[in-house]
């Protein structure tokens, strides 16, 4: 039997995750909002008898995704054949159902930020003033737009926040914006993988938009590619090569369909491509993961001067350095050359 004071922790917790309000915030008149988020709905302490007690939501959430985490982990480790190779055909994490071991460390990223799978890419933005509530803010305004609805929400949100549809009303104050702007554009260029393998689904939608058929195209052409693929639906391995010592090169959209039934769930471009007996490198990269326990702020610190060293760079094109977050895990830095500018070896 589960007692009441564990069945309103479950509960609290299941609403926590989907982004329901801790609090409920209701204004004095229609014309007075205190820069609070809208409502979304019964707030969590009202509704399970929490609110005289003086929980804090947020760090049981973070103390349960971090128990739930060591779950994934452990599981990850364990031989082959104690679970099936891939999640069953079943209802998703967004449906109410918790496919173990599969789904833990999607339910930990949820418990931690307290937001739907959809929005914590937008919650790990790190943007100062972006909280909550602002999120499932954003979110909402993204929805209620209907853009492009099969492109992951960071693209979806910064095709709003150019077009000014909804965006801006969505937030309590320009500077805050302003901010959200800044984050999509420096740090929201999440490598797919990281968002897209816990929802085959949405990772079968993507791959089959038009755009994004033809961005691999262009970016496959005259390049070799390289895939992060899935193994085990634990972890991913980068494959280059097929086979052995032969690059891969992709060219038709049959190509792209291929990877993907072999478990890619993100595709790279060399940073170099052939051109006869050499090959041409015509831009940076910098990859910076965290070792030995290296605190991710101070990582944020190293990338940050690495993008500013790079941007510098008298061969770089100021205007086409990104900066890509991997999930948590570290930083990748790509510097375009200027145009017409390259480094040149010999086969």
């Amino acid at each position: 039997m589960v007692g009441s004071n564990l069945l309103a922790t479950l509960l609290a917790m299941r609403d926590w995750r989907r982004g329901v309000p801790s609090l409920a915030y209701i204004p004095i008149d229609e014309d007075e909002d205190h820069g609070s988020p809208p409502n979304t709905g019964d707030d969590i302490e009202s509704t399970y008898g929490l609110q005289p007690f003086n929980c804090n939501l947020y760090e049981r959430g973070r103390e349960i995704g971090r128990l739930t985490r060591v779950f994934g982990a452990i599981a990850n480790i364990m031989a082959e054949g104690t679970f099936p190779p891939v999640r069953p055909y079943m209802p998703r994490l967004s449906e109410g159902v918790v496919c173990v071991p599969f789904d833990l460390d999607q339910l930990a990223e949820e418990l931690l930020h307290g937001t739907p799978q959809e929005t914590v890419a937008l919650a790990k933005l790190g943007v100062d003033g972006l909280s909550r509530g602002w999120v499932m803010s954003l979110y909402q305004a993204v929805e209620r737009a209907k853009v492009a609805p099969d492109l992951p929400l960071l693209e979806r949100l910064r095709i709003i926040s150019e077009e000014g549809d909804g965006f801006d009303h969505a937030l309590p104050t320009h500077r805050l914006a302003e901010r959200v702007k800044e984050g999509l554009t420096k740090n929201g260029r999440q490598p797919l993988g990281e968002a897209l393998p816990r929802d085959w689904s949405l990772a079968d939608r993507f791959y089959k938009h038009p755009l994004v058929i033809a961005a691999n195209l262009e970016q496959g052409k005259d390049r070799y590619t390289a895939f992060k693929i899935m193994h085990r639906m634990a972890y991913t391995v980068l494959k280059r090569n097929e086979p052995k010592f032969v690059p891969v090169s992709i060219s038709t959209p049959e190509d792209i369909a291929e990877w993907r039934k072999r478990g890619a769930v993100e595709f790279w471009g060399e940073i170099g491509k052939p051109v006869g007996d050499e090959y041409h490198v015509d831009r940076l990269f910098v990859d910076l993961d965290p070792r030995n326990g290296f605190p991710l702020d101070d990582l944020k610190v190293v990338a940050l001067e690495a993008y500013r060293r790079v941007s510098e760079h008298e061969w770089v094109d100021p205007e086409q350095v990104y900066l890509h977050w991997t999930g948590g895990k570290g930083f990748h830095i790509i510097g375009h050359f200027r145009h017409g500018l390259f480094v040149r070896w010999r086969w």
